[in-house]
This record gives structure tokens, C-alpha cells and sequence, in this order.
């Protein structure tokens, strides 16, 4: 559970705390500056995965190269339909479509990991818990 959350801050950082609004703004407008972003997001990966994620070098750039691909992807098509609704002032499916973009960072983020790292989160126990939990209400 430790190291989904960990993913989760360390996605929250790299997409959110070290882009300013400029990027966020330009990333839409041109791919030069989506992949400035994308590069900006994943050094948070390439920076942590070994501390906190206990990856090695050679994961950390495999999990980093597919991570970034699929980031690129994303917000490539995402920027697009949200662009979309900006020019024609839907502001609401704008607020919509970036939750459901976030949402689908982690989701993709996490299985991602659980993919490349087989056994590195162990949600067997998960289940266990919440078995003893229910028997024990």
C-alpha cells in the first residue's frame, strides 16, 4: 500500500507541483512543450523510483520509458478534447475531462507498476484484511 501511495505523490509532484501554469498552458498548444512537460514529470521517476520505489537503475528506466510513453499518450489526446471544450466555453466538460485525465494517470500509473513488478505490492493482503474486517463487524 506504501509504495501506491508513493507513486501517487510522486505523480502529484511531477504533474502538478513543478508545472507552472505557462506549461500547462503551452503543452496544449504545442508537442515541444508536452514533452518538456512529460520530461519535467518523469525526472521525478527517474529521481525516486530508486530511493523510494527500491527499483534499479535498469528498472527505473524501463518503468520511467513506459510511464513517460503512456503519459505522453494521455495528455496528448486528452489536451486535445479539452481544447475543444475551452474554444467552445464548456468550461464544465474542460473540469471534467481533467479529473477523469488525472484518474486515469494513477489507474494507468499503479498497473503499470503492478505489471512491470510483479509481487512488489502485495494485494493478496489486502483481501485478507478486509475478510478479517468484515468477519470481526
Amino acid at each position: 500500500m506504501v509504495k501506491i501511495i508513493m507513486l501517487i505523490f510522486m505523480h502529484i509532484i511531477g504533474d502538478s507541483v513543478l508545472q507552472n501554469q505557462k506549461l500547462r498552458q503551452q503543452k496544449i498548444e504545442s508537442v515541444l512543450y508536452l514533452l518538456k512537460h512529460v520530461g519535467i514529470y518523469i525526472l521525478v521517476f527517474v529521481i525516486f523510483s530508486p530511493i523510494i520505489l527500491g527499483l534499479t537503475l535498469i528498472q527505473t528506466l524501463m518503468f520511467c520509458l513506459v510511464t513517460a510513453l503512456l503519459h505522453f499518450v494521455e495528455d496528448y489526446f486528452f489536451t486535445k478534447i479539452k481544447k475543444h471544450y475551452w474554444d467552445s466555453n464548456d468550461y464544465n466538460y474542460v473540469a471534467t475531462f481533467s479529473v477523469i485525465e488525472h484518474v486515469l494517470h494513477v489507474i494507468l500509473l499503479i498497473a503499470t507498476f503492478m505489471i512491470m513488478f510483479p509481487g512488489a505490492i502485495d494485494v493478496s493482503s489486502w483481501f485478507n484484511d478486509f475478510k478479517v474486517h468484515l468477519l470481526n463487524s
